[in-house]
This record gives structure tokens, sequence and C-alpha cells, in this order.
């Protein structure tokens, strides 16, 4: 899922499936961003772990007027 910043930053969030690609289990909420419009791109980031929970459907919301991102999941 991708959203983009009042400053122009890219984020792209994803599901990190460790066990299986069964859609329960371990699965983290991983991040990558780019700064220069998706040519190159951080590395990746774990922004929700829990052991032994599904962490899943990242559905980031960026408040235009604060700047702030929302991830609900």
């Amino acid at each position: 899922v991708l959203a983009v910043t009042s400053t122009g930053r890219i984020l792209a969030f994803c599901e990190g499936r460790r066990d299986s690609r069964s859609d329960s289990g371990q699965i983290d909420l991983l991040l990558r961003h780019s700064d220069d419009e998706g040519v190159t791109w951080s590395d990746v980031l774990v922004v929700a772990t829990e052991p032994e929970m599904t962490s899943g459907n990242p559905c980031p919301v960026v408040d235009r007027t604060t700047g702030r991102i929302l991830l609900p999941f």
C-alpha cells in the first residue's frame, strides 16, 4: 500500500509473513520510503511486530493539515 506525505516522501507498506503465506501467524508490518519519486528506496523497516500475532492489512492515512501519518491495522 502506498501513501505520499505532505513533503512528497513515498511510503510503501506491506506485510512480512515470517513462516508461511497463510493469512494468520506471525505477520509483521514493513515499510520502505523514497524521497526521490521512487528512484531509490530505504532499507526495510519493521513498523509493527508481535510474536504470535497477525499484523495485517495496513491502511496508511496522511493528515494533510498536520502531516501526521496514521496506520490502522
